[in-house]
């Protein structure tokens, strides 16, 4: 019931961006090329990069960049926090197996809205965080292969996916240095 009651109160919160973060996005996503750990071998890298920009951007001077760390992308208030994205909705975040030597003290799951797999972004939203032990603690494993027939989506690598339900709605507290009254002013 609680968690019910706490998802139905949790909205994504909307976060701004421009035309130049996408355009700095997308050139350093082609920079970086395929990755060992991507999902999608490198052709979405501006998509992460993108939704780093933005979680940055949204935490102003608490966040600043991992300059470059494989277990974390930003740290925000001195929390490493490793930004996980994705262009669709659902319900449910992964983290594919692949990335599991990722040690972050928080996992923050961005959507970013683009219609029709093009460069077009029509929102990029904070879905909300999770510390690294309660992720592990309550996610769902998946094998590759596995078909999700509410998303009509079959995985295409083992991963450990979380419900949205489960994760911290960012107004709900202040782990970050943004209290309630100045978050809930800032997603209105």
């Amino acid at each position: 019931m609680a968690n019910s009651l706490r998802y139905q109160r949790q909205s994504l919160i909307k976060l701004k961006f421009d035309q130049g973060m996408i355009d700095q996005a997308i050139f350093n996503g082609k920079q970086l090329g395929s990755l060992n750990n991507s999902k999608m071998k490198g052709k979405s890298n501006w998509v992460g990069l993108l939704s780093e920009a933005a979680i940055a951007k949204y935490y102003g001077s608490k966040a600043t960049p991992s300059n470059g760390h494989r277990h974390y992308d930003l740290i925000i208030n001195n929390h490493k926090v490793e930004v996980k994205s994705k262009r669709n909705y659902s319900n449910e975040w992964s983290i594919y197996e692949s990335s599991k030597f990722q040690k972050p003290d928080y996992y923050m799951f961005v959507r970013v809205d683009n219609p029709n797999d093009t460069k077009d972004v029509n929102a990029i939203r904070l879905a909300g965080f999770i510390s690294y032990q309660e992720f592990w603690n309550n996610c769902i494993y998946y094998p590759k292969g596995t078909q999700h027939i509410d998303r009509n989506y079959k995985s295409n690598g083992n991963h450990y996916n979380i419900k949205q339900e489960i994760l911290t709605c960012v107004s709900d507290t202040a782990v970050f240095g943004i209290s309630n009254e100045v978050q809930l002013k800032l997603s209105i």
